[in-house]
């Protein structure tokens, strides 16, 4: 169940960050683009973690 929910946080943030990041190309804010960057790559990090902990954690009990 942590695992799903961790899953879905990362989904959440990486949408958000490319959310922020496409709003920072209209309002031309260089500080907005930052944090949808930095957002987008701490949901792509965590997403990457999930899956390898569910590759070779979860997976091999089953």
């Amino acid at each position: 169940m942590l695992l799903l929910g961790l899953l879905v946080l990362s989904i959440a943030l990486m949408t958000l960050g490319l959310a922020e990041f496409l709003v920072s190309n209209v309002t031309s804010k260089r500080w907005v683009k930052v944090t949808g960057v930095v957002t987008t790559i701490i949901g792509v990090l965590l997403f990457l973690g999930v899956a390898v902990y569910f590759l070779f954690v979860v997976l091999p009990t089953l």
